[in-house]
């Protein structure tokens, strides 16, 4: 087998964590556990304040099964369109098994 003359890598479309851990960054929750952790890491109060945390943020998924926040993958099917103007079709396709990958890689097989 032949080395590739290029290897493109593209990140997976908009997860619904990146959005959850936007949210939860922007919560007075979070400030209040970031404090208490700078301030003392394995206290009783950083403690609680992070389960807190956990039970208001959590998917209740795994990461492999974490899906898009766009189930059409519309940012991927735009970036296919447009790496067609530039790149010609790849002769192999390597993705994760992640369930946002695969849908990912759907989006941009359409574009």
């Amino acid at each position: 087998m032949k080395w590739p003359k290029r290897v493109v890598l593209i990140r997976h479309d908009t997860s619904a964590y990146n959005v959850l851990r936007a949210k939860k960054e922007a919560d007075p929750l979070y400030q209040k556990f970031m404090a208490a952790f700078e301030k003392r890491s394995k206290s009783e109060e950083t403690k609680k304040l992070a389960i807190r945390l956990w039970k208001k943020y959590q998917l209740d998924c795994s990461d492999a099964n974490t899906p898009l926040v766009d189930a059409e993958a519309t940012q991927a099917f735009l970036t296919g369109q447009q790496i067609k103007k530039f790149l010609p079709l790849p002769d192999v396709i390597l993705y994760s098994p992640y369930i946002r990958a695969k849908h990912t890689l759907d989006g941009l097989i359409r574009g």
